[in-house]
């Protein structure tokens, strides 16, 4: 199932890219997956929901669907009916819907993520220190900003995410953060 969910994800990245030049595979997805996956084996979580719900969680953005909603919500919706097509397990695509709708954004405080989710959510988040040029095409590309306004915007979208990170995994991204913050 990994590989048909990764070739799908692949061909509408490389048809967003030939629309943005951005391509969300290459760029940021493919690290998540990794990341994800190597979480996974060390917390235990159950490996194939964490790759399956890593390629899809940005799915929503890539597809360019009702973006005026949530992209997590719009994303595990698609995710839902893409698996149930690909006659993937129903019980299963249930935890990849929550792994992409708890993925990224605010939660509140009685929420109490799966390890599937855990894994996801901060390996989105830590991806950003193998790619934080995406912030900059989304400051230039997609807000229009200035030079100036596009570094302090960076600046904030990492600190923003960065504040999003698990605990006990920010001691591991300090130095890194730091060195970046400032070379911004």
């Amino acid at each position: 199932m990994i590989d048909s969910v990764k070739h799908y994800f692949i061909d509408i990245s490389n048809q967003y890219e030939n629309k943005s030049g951005y391509n969300y595979w290459d760029n940021h997805v493919k690290y998540v997956m990794q990341i994800a996956g190597d979480l996974a084996k060390e917390v235990g979580a159950e490996l194939e929901i964490v790759e399956i719900s890593a390629i899809l969680h940005d799915v929503a953005k890539v597809l360019k669907l009702r973006e005026n909603e949530s992209h997590n919500l719009v994303g595990a919706e698609v995710a839902e009916e893409f698996l149930l097509n690909e006659g993937y397990d129903k019980e299963k695509i249930e935890k990849v819907k929550k792994c992409i709708l708890y993925h990224s954004s605010d939660l509140d405080k009685s929420v109490k993520l799966s390890k599937e989710e855990w894994c996801v959510r901060n390996a989105d988040i830590i991806s950003m220190f193998h790619n934080i040029t995406i912030f900059y095409f989304i400051a230039l590309c997609e807000y229009q900003l200035s030079y100036n306004e596009c570094r302090l915007c960076v600046k904030e979208m990492l600190q923003n995410k960065y504040h999003h990170l698990d605990t006990k995994l920010k001691k591991q991204y300090d130095d890194a953060l730091r060195i970046i913050y400032d070379a911004i």
